[in-house]
């Protein structure tokens, strides 16, 4: 059976099944990105309880789907190496990261730094990386595995391939090390990727990085991969000592430096002048001196031992902040239909636009709009303009309420 033939005979879960699968090992994409969202309604709506485990899995947990590609003549991308490697998956896998928590204005970068200030801790300023995260395990100072960020489960082996950027073997003295960072590929590597293999999945770092790290590819391809690290478990005490010693064992890290607690600021007019001037101006320097591809600024305690809070999947270690150099970008579209989905509790709402190029090359067609009180609130109808911005996992989100009289006063 051929992919068009199961398109004929309308095999929506298999073509949704399998198009997961394709994106997971970096092949060219079988749905387009709406059709995709269609399906995934479509199993939401009528076929939920037979697709209930697939829709709540992220593709990375997706099992192989031996039986559908079968049936389309393909061979399966086996994942051979995590079997005679479990102790090593399991030593990975036995600890979940937490998330960032973002913020997008001076106040909530002042209210995080102030609060530090006041317990004397100083931090480590930071690149936050807009890549593919990868968690890597040295045994006896040696690389045994490389492994995605799974949300649940075993991650994508990324071992093979991410032996051409992180050092094989290391001086560490420790008998287990975990090392966390994100790859990507240079943006001079972009435009000959995409020549060669004539493929979009090379548009941006992100996703050419992707499809180098899950799909073996020609030996010279690997020479544009670049990974950053920017944690080590147990190294050091201090996050610093940590940056310093990976560095000394040949690992590539994060843009960084630290900020004292004695220099910051107790008022916000102050604080502004002085986050921008001396914070984030020379971190997006370094980051334009290597013209790396980021999305914000971290913020972290330098005591690794000091205890933080945790609420819900985030820690007070750590910020992320969003603006002025990393703001999302911002585009205007005029509005060509709205589509309503009524769901078991509540209506979801999706806004077609006339397509536009992004930035990041992709064209934009739809615009989450959340739900339809917003579109209502303010006043989106087809023929009007909506506003959106793209934030860095390439979705489209609808810019509404006060973030949009804000944006229209400047």
């Amino acid at each position: 059976m051929t992919i068009q033939e199961m398109c004929d005979k309308k095999m929506y879960y298999h073509l949704w099944i399998l198009s997961r699968y394709l994106y997971r090992v970096g092949e060219e994409p079988i749905l387009t990105d709406a059709t995709y969202d269609k399906i995934t309604e479509l199993l939401k709506e009528k076929y939920y309880d037979v697709a209930k485990e697939d829709l709540e899995r992220t593709y990375d947990d997706d099992p192989i789907p031996y039986a559908i590609l079968k049936m389309v003549n393909m061979e399966p991308v086996e994942f051979d190496s995590l079997k005679d490697r479990t102790e090593y998956v399991s030593a990975l896998d036995e600890e979940k990261s937490l998330s960032i928590n973002s913020v997008t204005s001076y106040e909530d970068a002042f209210a995080y730094c102030l609060d530090k200030k006041r317990r004397h801790l100083d931090l480590i300023a930071s690149l936050k990386m807009d890549g593919v995260n990868h968690k890597d395990l040295y045994v006896n100072d040696q690389l045994k595995l490389s492994l995605s960020r799974g949300r649940a489960g075993f991650g994508f082996d990324f071992t093979k391939q991410i032996f051409n950027c992180l050092p094989f073997k290391i001086e560490s003295g420790m008998a287990e090390l975990k090392v966390t960072g994100e790859c990507y590929v240079a943006k001079e590597g972009l435009p000959i990727l995409r020549d060669r293999y004539n493929n979009d999945k090379y548009k941006t770092s992100k996703s050419a990085a992707i499809s180098l790290l899950r799909v073996e590819h020609a030996p010279e391809d690997y020479r544009f991969l670049r990974a950053k690290v920017f944690s080590a478990d147990g190294l050091a005490t201090t996050l610093e000592e940590t940056f310093q010693k990976l560095s000394t064992m040949g690992f590539d890290v994060v843009p960084y430096f630290k900020v004292k607690w004695e220099d910051i600021p107790e008022d916000l007019d102050s604080f502004k002048s002085w986050f921008y001037g001396k914070v984030m101006t020379p971190i997006h320097d370094m980051q334009m001196e290597d013209n790396m591809p980021a999305d914000g600024l971290v913020l972290q305690v330098n005591d690794l031992l000091w205890e933080d809070t945790i609420s819900g999947q985030y820690s007070d270690k750590q910020l992320a902040c969003k603006f002025e150099y990393w703001s999302f970008d911002v585009y205007k579209a005029v509005v060509t239909d709205i589509v309503i989905t009524q769901r078991r509790v509540n209506a979801s709402v999706r806004i077609k636009i006339e397509p536009l190029v992004t930035n990041d090359d992709c064209k934009a067609q739809w615009i989450n709009g959340f739900n339809p009180s917003i579109l209502f609130a303010n006043n989106i109808k087809v023929g009007t303009e909506a506003y959106f911005e793209r934030n860095s996992g390439a979705v489209n989100i609808l810019i509404h309420g006060k973030r949009l009289d804000d944006l229209l006063k400047e």
